[in-house]
Formats: structure tokens, C-alpha cells, sequence
């Protein structure tokens, strides 16, 4: 049965077809749409930041992971955020992208371009927490059932 994964998997591989790592919000609508989803996120990663500050979510060790996920998951909402507004309503911003080359000549260039940068040093640590604070939760309830 293994080799049958294998096979359908390497099947895959070699007839995939074109996948784009940019995606384009066509219109003002889905802009706006963009944007309010990373206001309903960050709201939702403060209020699990607040629960998990009670004592009672303490008992899971993993659950502080998650809370320091939480944390990276609202200021890279908030880093993302304010680099697609730069980038949706800037014309400074919007003529420095369409040209071949990086030009930092205002401040809204410049805090576009740190946002762009700084974004996935915010995203990767917190998908890390997650991913640990998941772990540990998962084996701590597995150690508390087995005894």
C-alpha cells in the first residue's frame, strides 16, 4: 500500500501544473475583503492571548507556546496590514513597486518596504509556537491518559 502512495505521489509531482506565489485582489472589494479578514485575525489572536492568561489554561504547559504564537500571529497581522494599505492607497508606493527598480525616496516607501521585509520574520515564529505549543499540549494529555 506504501508504494502505491509513493507512485500517486511522484505522479503528482511531475504533472503539476503552474502554481503562482502572488496573489492579485482584483478591484476595490476584495482589497477591503483582505483587509477586514486581518482585522477579524487579530481580534480573534488577542482574545485567545487574553483566555490563556487565566491560570486555569496554565495547566497545559503547551498553551504558553500558543499564547507566544498568538502574540506573532497579531503583529504580523498588524505589519501586513499596514503594508497592504501602503500598497492599495499609496500612488508613492504603487509607482515604486510597477518600476524594475527598488526606490525608497518617502517615508511610506520606506515603511512599505521594512513592513515587506519584516513580515515572514514575524509569520515563521509564530507558526513555529503553534506547531510546538500543539505538540506539547498533545503528549502532555497522552502522558495524563496512559497514567
Amino acid at each position: 500500500m506504501r508504494k502505491i502512495g509513493w507512485i500517486v505521489f511522484i505522479f503528482i509531482l511531475f504533472n503539476a501544473g503552474d502554481a503562482y506565489a502572488i496573489q492579485e485582489h482584483q478591484g476595490v472589494e476584495g482589497f477591503y475583503v483582505h483587509q477586514i479578514g486581518h482585522i477579524f485575525f487579530t481580534a480573534a489572536m488577542v482574545y485567545i492571548y487574553i483566555v490563556l492568561k487565566k491560570p486555569t489554561a496554565s495547566k497545559l504547559e503547551g498553551w504558553r507556546y500558543i499564547r507566544f504564537a498568538a502574540i506573532f500571529f497579531i503583529l504580523w497581522n498588524t505589519d501586513a496590514f499596514v503594508s497592504h494599505l501602503l500598497e492599495g492607497l499609496s500612488k508613492e508606493v504603487q509607482e515604486s513597486i510597477s518600476s524594475t527598480a527598488v526606490t525608497i525616496d518617502s517615508l511610506k516607501t520606506s515603511v512599505y518596504y521594512l513592513t515587506r521585509l519584516v513580515e515572514y520574520f514575524l509569520l515563521v515564529p509564530a507558526f513555529v509556537m503553534m506547531a510546538i505549543g500543539t505538540y506539547r499540549i498533545r503528549k502532555q494529555l497522552e502522558k495524563e491518559s496512559s497514567s
